[in-house]
């Protein structure tokens, strides 16, 4: 293989590696969000489980923002309904 073949395949590897990472995070982000909900169920409403929650989506936002930058498709289903409103 040539050394731009390899070099080809190692950053093809490596965006399908970072890919992955970031959208597993993001996943460990929701489950936060989740747990600080479950928490402010359960011991009532509090300022800090409203931070806890909105970092962790901010956490989120974040991510998405990274895979935005490196360019992977965007799920049509999760765009903004907003945008296509007349």
């Amino acid at each position: 293989m040539s050394p731009e073949m390899q070099a080809e395949e190692d950053s093809k590897r490596r965006f399908e590696e970072e890919t992955a990472d970031v959208k597993e995070f993001r996943k460990q982000a929701d489950a936060l969000m989740n747990r600080a909900k479950e928490l402010e169920g359960k011991y009532g409403r509090s300022r800090a489980y409203s931070l806890m929650f909105t970092h962790a989506e901010l956490t989120k936002m974040y991510g998405g923002k990274r895979l935005e930058e490196m360019g992977t498709p965007f799920p049509p289903e999760l765009a903004d309904k907003a945008e296509n409103a007349q």
